[in-house]
């Protein structure tokens, strides 16, 4: 029912003997049999709650190729066998040969602390490249590896 309505069918209630005291009003309970006009829902529906847009961060890959320079989050396992890579220095941490899920290619991170994370992980840090010569069936030849600055480990 409209509020207008309602209103005015508790002041007929006072005029038929309904307990109305001065400076209130009666209590008026509406017929659940009647639906609420759209103009009464829009008006009595409960607020949405504000959407919150996703948290911004380093965009989740499941490979470090195409990602040089760029801050990446990679759900990986360590890795079972650990194949020959080229190896560079960061300051502070050490080498850490993981394997992406879902892949059998292994990649070179360093950590600051080796992860003990019992199965999944999921690594953030910065995609480095590590170049140099190359060896074994193309010798001279420039070879490029792309690694992991891993600056957080979170176990799944």
């Amino acid at each position: 029912m409209r509020p207008l309505l309602l209103t005015a069918l508790a002041l007929l209630s006072c005029a038929a003997g309904a307990a109305c005291t001065r400076g209130s009003e009666p209590t008026v309970t509406p017929d659940p049999a009647v639906k609420p006009t759209s103009a009464e829902s829009a008006v009595t529906a409960p607020t949405p709650a504000p959407t919150v847009a996703p948290e911004a961060g380093p965009v989740l890959v499941t490979s470090l190729e195409g990602h040089v320079g760029e801050t990446v989050r990679m759900d990986v396992t360590k890795a079972k066998s650990i194949s020959q890579h080229m190896m560079s220095m960061v300051p502070g941490k050490d080498s850490f040969y993981f394997t992406p899920i879902g892949s059998t290619v292994d990649f070179v991170g360093y950590v600051t602390a080796t992860p003990t994370c019992s199965a999944t992980m999921r690594l953030t840090g910065k995609v480095i490249q590590v170049s140099g010569p190359g060896k074994g069936p193309s010798p001279g030849v420039d070879h490029a590896e792309r690694q992991l600055d891993v600056t957080a480990v979170e176990c799944r």
